[in-house]
């Protein structure tokens, strides 16, 4: 089990031979993420990387899943540049 922003998960630890580390999935979401900080606001948006398809994060997803850490991070990426 690793931690996935704070919610315990069942994660491969391997790299495949492509080298990309596959996405962690649950209920049909894979989850990679896109952060957008626009005008001192934070959106962060579901990515699927088979499909370059994004979804909006709602509330029930934060705390579903719970991605509250994802909103900081983008924060303090912002920050740096």
């Amino acid at each position: 089990m690793s931690h996935f922003f704070g919610k315990a998960c069942a994660r491969p630890r391997h790299v495949p031979p492509s080298g990309k580390d596959p996405a962690w999935e649950e209920d049909r979401k894979r989850f990679w993420f896109r952060g957008f900080f626009i005008l001192g606001l934070v959106q962060c948006a579901w990515w699927d990387d088979g499909t370059h398809l994004s979804a909006e994060i709602i509330p029930d997803d934060v705390e579903r899943y719970g991605l509250h850490a994802l909103y900081p991070i983008v924060r303090r990426i912002a920050s740096v540049g």
